[in-house]
């Protein structure tokens, strides 16, 4: 496996797409968990991802800011996994 190949390094970068300006508010809900705890990042981006078409602009469009992060606190929290 790649993971055990010293010649391999893995290079994940987020990248919010300009022009879904939701995206900055998901990758910066995915940033705010690596700081609190680096080893659940992953798990938090997969939560992110799965539940991104509850983030389309037409579901949030009357959303605030506030409203935003409420969502997707609830949406990284749920099932616990571990992110909390």
């Amino acid at each position: 496996a790649f993971k055990d190949d010293p010649r391999v390094d893995m290079v994940f970068q987020n990248v919010p797409q300009p022009w879904h300006p939701q995206s900055a508010y998901m990758h910066e809900a995915a940033l705010a968990v690596k700081i609190l705890d680096e080893s659940k990042f992953f798990e938090a981006s997969r939560k992110i991802f799965a539940g991104q078409q509850d983030f389309f602009d037409k579901e949030c469009l009357n959303l605030t800011r506030h409203q935003f992060y409420e969502a997707l606190v609830k949406l990284v929290t749920s099932d616990n996994s571990g992110v909390d």
